[in-house]
């Protein structure tokens, strides 16, 4: 029986095999069409990076980084709130 996953994070992918290592090794393609970052392409990058935020599970990462030390710490979106996120939130992530 072949399942299907969404989120390739709950995938059973195990590069140390020759079927898994083919997988990892399509994961971390370098992507083709690049877009030149600037002004006029800052749109279309938040876009891709929400769609693959989700294809491949970055969700956490991109949408709740730790910005102080409280309980419960405030978080915060890189999406919408890069300005507001340091460099030291993004040292302290797990």
């Amino acid at each position: 029986m072949t399942t299907f996953v969404i989120n390739p994070y709950l995938g059973d992918i195990n590069p140390g095999t020759t079927e898994g290592h083919k997988l990892y090794d399509i994961a971390i393609a370098v992507q083709t069409g690049k877009i030149e970052i600037n002004q006029d392409s800052a749109r279309d990058i938040q876009t891709i990076i929400e769609k693959e935020s989700g294809d491949y599970g970055w969700g956490p990462a991109i949408t709740s980084v730790q910005v102080n030390d409280l309980t419960p710490p405030t978080t915060k979106s890189l999406l919408t709130k890069a300005r507001e996120i340091n460099l030291t939130s993004f040292q302290k992530m797990d």
